[in-house]
């Protein structure tokens, strides 16, 4: 199952738009790895970048943007989308999405701090396509994920979601650090809002369908975040 084109994604810049090379830094000491982008091309997606290349800034005069608290293997995937539009270049051997759901919210995680509506989306699709291939729902990276996201977060409402429609939560007792507080009580909400229980689904086909109809729900679509001049 893939996930659906989204009517609302922003238009690629044309060539003529991407501007010149800079210097993207990213990581600290041995892990420090540098990456040669162009600018016109960061500032369409980025409103992090939008501020930080201009002329008045630094980094717009010298064209070297330092990003020392980042993973360069993120920033890897990044540059990847930003010229491909993909976050992976290929399935894995076993046909399976090549990124873990911990990889996945990194991502996302990633994007969000960097003002990157579309990167962000794109995890959010990746995610559910790799639990709709598993078939298993993504605990592991709740605590992460509700430590560097914020209440209203996309990749929450996506993560509260399907553990209301598809996770019994048999688990709870044995992996009861695993489950933040904040998803607990989200949890709840959501179940009493939809009027219903964790887990309660009738049949695997009918919800993946339903839930990846509804993926745009899970996107950010603010034009203010990728506009060129924003």
């Amino acid at each position: 199952m893939d996930a659906p084109y989204c009517n609302q994604t922003t238009k690629r810049p044309s060539p003529d738009n991407f501007e010149s090379v800079i210097l993207i830094v990213v990581g600290s000491g041995t892990k420090e790895t540098s990456f040669q982008v162009h600018a016109g091309l960061l500032k369409h997606y980025s409103s992090y970048f939008r501020n930080a290349l201009k002329e008045s800034w630094v980094e717009g005069e010298t064209k070297i943007v330092r990003l020392a608290a980042d993973e360069p293997a993120n920033f890897k995937t990044f540059f990847h989308w930003l010229y491909s539009g993909k976050l992976y270049y290929t399935l894995t051997p076993e046909g399976k999405v090549p990124f873990s759901d911990t990889k996945i919210c990194s991502l996302y995680v990633f994007g969000d701090a960097r003002g990157i509506p579309e990167f962000c989306n794109a995890a959010v699709d990746l995610l559910f396509v790799r639990f709709a291939h598993e078939w298993a729902y993504p605990a592991t990276p709740l605590r992460y994920v509700y430590d560097n996201t914020s209440a209203n977060s996309k990749l929450r409402k996506l993560l509260v979601d399907l553990s209301v429609g598809t996770f019994a939560f048999s688990d709870l007792r044995s992996y009861e650090s695993r489950y933040p507080k904040d998803f607990l009580v989200d949890v709840v909400l959501r179940s009493r809002e939809l009027k219903t229980w964790p887990g309660n689904f009738e049949d695997k086909k009918r919800y993946l369908d339903g839930k990846r109809s509804q993926l745009c729900n899970y996107h950010d679509h603010k034009s203010p975040h990728i506009t060129r001049d924003g």
